[in-house]
């Protein structure tokens, strides 16, 4: 799209009814386009934009801030509220993909009456146009109540499936799991507030599920040191202090152009290994740990899934609730304690193609 056009589309949308008095969501989204024009494909950091448009200080960290997702996302319903009233004319299209922060234009694919519809001079019969929007309800609602019945089916489906016995996991994964949910005190699962961490957590669930097993969960920054001394743990994402971990460490970078990314380093790296690894744009990939170790108070122990970025943590919740890839991890660490990285790569927005790339015993 035509520079001019696009950021004349950017000010009719921060003067619409939809954005009217969200001061912080208009500079976000002047913010976001003025990226997006200057930087076309670049990535945008989250580090980015909390710096920069909210001003958190140069030691913000994304686990515990969870300012710049919830912003993006209430700017991304904005812009449906917008295109869904008094946009949905305008000729350019405006979103913000999820996963993402990364802004784009598309120019409206639009449709002419066909000449069966046109009145003499070119005007459309009004009757047409009732018609369509009539249509359109009816075709709403059949949608919306297909949806619903679909809904109820599956969970009806899903209370019927925890009342009957559940299916055996498979060797693998019973192989992993069995310790951790064999303890008598269920375990917490500590997450970020974010969508990929949501996305694990229910993947979390359905591993639950095959032990039945319930799943307690509780958000990052309500874990309490009566917690930590009563419970063992699950972080969903990188645990506060590094708790958990002795040898891979999360931190955001001091210098270069990741600056204040979060990076993970290695601090004993064994022959070969890099001393530290950082996400490079998002067609490279993330990195994530999965560590088992003790916990802080005696007999209780720490499970640690998570990534530099929301995807990383998804991909490390996958790789242990999936028979195929926790196989190669049971198979090198016989399931004792351990710290491990693995590499995936970020395809449509999420994990793919993950990999196990290091193991290290948790006692070194």
């Amino acid at each position: 799209m035509p520079r001019e056009e696009s950021l004349s589309q950017i000010e009719r949308i921060a003067s619409s009814q939809a954005l009217r008095g969200s001061e912080s969501l208009c500079k976000l989204l002047r913010y976001l386009a003025r990226q997006a024009l200057d930087n076309p494909g670049a990535p945008i950091r989250e580090y980015q934009i909390a710096t920069q448009v909210f001003g958190r200080p140069t030691e913000f960290d994304p686990r515990l801030d969870s300012t710049v997702r919830v912003q993006t996302g209430r700017l991304r319903s904005k812009l449906s509220e917008y295109y869904g009233n008094s946009g949905a004319s305008d000729p350019v299209v405006v979103e913000i993909p999820k996963g993402a922060y990364h802004l784009s234009f598309q120019a409206r694919q639009t449709e002419s009456p066909g000449p069966s519809e046109r009145l003499p001079g070119g005007a459309v019969d009004d009757s047409v146009a009732r018609s369509r929007r009539q249509l359109g309800w009816v075709l709403a609602f059949a949608g919306m109540t297909g949806v619903a019945l679909i809904l109820a089916f599956f969970l009806f489906a899903v209370s019927r499936g925890r009342d009957n016995a559940a299916p055996d996991p498979e060797d693998s994964l019973r192989s992993f799991w069995a310790g951790p949910l064999s303890s008598p005190s269920r375990p917490l699962v500590v997450f970020a507030a974010g969508v990929g961490e949501t996305l694990a957590v229910h993947e979390l669930d359905t591993v639950f599920a095959l032990f039945q097993r319930a799943i307690p969960v509780r958000p990052i920054a309500m874990l309490s040191p009566a917690d930590r001394e009563t419970h063992d743990l699950i972080f969903v994402g990188p645990p506060p202090d590094n708790a958990g971990l002795r040898g891979f460490r999360f931190q955001a970078a001091a210098s270069g152009p990741e600056k204040g990314e979060m990076e993970i380093v290695n601090l004993f790296p064994l022959p070969g290994e890099a001393e530290r690894w950082t996400p490079g744009p998002s067609p490279a990939g993330d990195y994530g740990v999965i560590a088992l170790g003790p916990g802080t108070a005696a007999n209780r122990w720490i499970l640690v899934l998570a990534g530099t970025t929301p995807v990383g943590t998804q991909a490390a919740v996958d790789f242990v609730c999936r028979d195929g890839t926790v196989r190669g991890l049971v198979e090198k660490t016989g399931r004792s304690r351990f710290e491990a990285l693995i590499h995936t790569r970020i395809q449509d927005g999420g994990p793919a193609d993950t990999q196990l790339i290091a193991v290290h015993p948790a006692d070194r």
